[in-house]
Order: C-alpha cells, then sequence, then structure tokens
C-alpha cells in the first residue's frame, strides 16, 4: 500500500515474494525462528505475505527491539528486515520523517535555546546523543555512519535501519499526501489484519482485501483536488 503524490491511495497487491527479494536482510538466519513468530500460531511464510502488502515506515527502529536490548538470546534470533523488492525488481521507498526543535511563540530564553539547539546539532554531539538511545532514531549524516561501527557495523538490526533510511530511497510520510492514513493508522487497519491471520486463522489474502477495502472506504472521505 502507498499513498501517491496526488494524495490517492494505491493498493497494488504486492507479487509473491520470492528468495532475494529481501536485500537488506540481517545476519541472523530466518531459519533460526521460522514457525516461532514472537510465540504465535501462523507460519513465517503467512506473516511476511501479509506484511508485505502492509504500509511499513523506518524512521525508527522498532521499540519491540529496543526492549529486547538486554536479553541477548531473544535479540539475537530476531530479524530486522529491509523492505522486499518492489513488483518491478527495483527497491521500494521507505517512508522517512524528520524531527527538529522547536522555540514557542513567547519563550522567555530564546537566545539561550538557539545556542543549545546549535550545540546539539553539532555533529559529534548529535551522533552521541543519538547513540545514546541505541540508534532507535538514524543519525541523518552519511559522513557519520560511514566512520562510526556503531551504524553499520555493531548491530545487525541498526545496520539494515540505517541503511535503508540514510543510504536507500526515501520518501516523506504518507500524511505529507493525505490526512486520511492518520485514520487508517487509529483504526489499525493492517494490525487487524494482521490479528486476523494470527489469530483468527484467516487467509492472508482475506485479511489483505478486508484492510484494502476499508482503506479505500476511509481515503474516499479525503479527496485531494490538485491545482
Amino acid at each position: 500500500m502507498t499513498v501517491e503524490l496526488a494524495g490517492k491511495i494505491d493498493l497494488q497487491r504486492p507479487q509473491a515474494l520470492a528468495e532475494g527479494q529481501f536485500p537488506q536482510i540481517s545476519t541472523v538466519q530466518p531459519q533460526q525462528i521460522e514457525g516461532d513468530i514472537v510465540g504465535l500460531p501462523g507460519t513465517a511464510e503467512e506473516v511476511v505475505k501479509l506484511r508485505s502488502a502492509a504500509r511499513v515506515r523506518h524512521d525508527h527502529l522498532a521499540v519491540q527491539e529496543l526492549a529486547l536490548y538486554s536479553n541477548k538470546e531473544q535479540y539475537n534470533v530476531t530479524v530486522t528486515h529491509g523492505l522486499p523488492l518492489g513488483n518491478d525488481g527495483e527497491n521500494l521507498h521507505a517512508q522517512v520523517v524528520g524531527f527538529g526543535p522547536t522555540i514557542p511563540k513567547g519563550a522567555k530564553n530564546v537566545a539561550a535555546a538557539k545556542e543549545f539547539i546549535t550545540y546539539m546539532l553539532e555533529p559529534k554531539v548529535l551522533n552521541q546523543y543519538l547513540k545514546g538511545g541505541l540508534g532507535r532514531f538514524a543519525v541523518p549524516i552519511p559522513e557519520i555512519a560511514n566512520s562510526d561501527p556503531f551504524w553499520l557495523e555493531e548491530d545487525p538490526h541498526r545496520t539494515v535501519h540505517t541503511r535503508q533510511t540514510l543510504f536507500g530511497p526515501t520518501l516523506p510520510i504518507y500524511e505529507a499526501y493525505n490526512p486520511a492514513i492518520a485514520q487508517v493508522d487509529a483504526e489499525h487497519v493492517f494490525s487487524i489484519a494482521e490479528f486476523d491471520v494470527i489469530k483468527n486463522g484467516m487467509a492472508p489474502e482475506a485479511a489483505i482485501d478486508k484492510a484494502f477495502r476499508r482503506a479505500e472506504e476511509i481515503f474516499a472521505k479525503y479527496p485531494i483536488t490538485q491545482a
């Protein structure tokens, strides 16, 4: 699922995923956890097939992975995938959102705030700050990512995340094109689809179709008129 620049939803169904269509897989081998996807029923093939149709956003590393950081046994058997290749065999664009500091209107210490922001945006300081968060948010400076082993060498999950968000093709989050996607997210349309497969035994194709129908209903309420 994608949202086009014109604000329209594109529900093109992905083709079957073939071996080699995950070009940015972590070094953990999938067979280590096959058949045991987060302790719930459902095969790896079903879950991957479903998630390939859903919206995937890669502006930060999953909270769930970072929560396991101190539990190395579980952390090391968790697999982080990059996006699969598209139907045309090309890399899909990852949605990336940038965060920035703000100074509220009427602030009393504007000069001090600007000085602090200037300090925090120094490359070395920013890098240290983001590393303190275990790399949940990628450093936005390619030169730092290439020179500091933390980003591309020391952790397979972080490596995939950094390569995809900093060196791969990207696009803005879909909310920039149409606010309808906010309602899709608020209703957890694709999370419900995953639940239908994992918990309720629904076929992935049926779950995808159900999610797509609901997404289309929501987008129909938010037509974007082009200038």
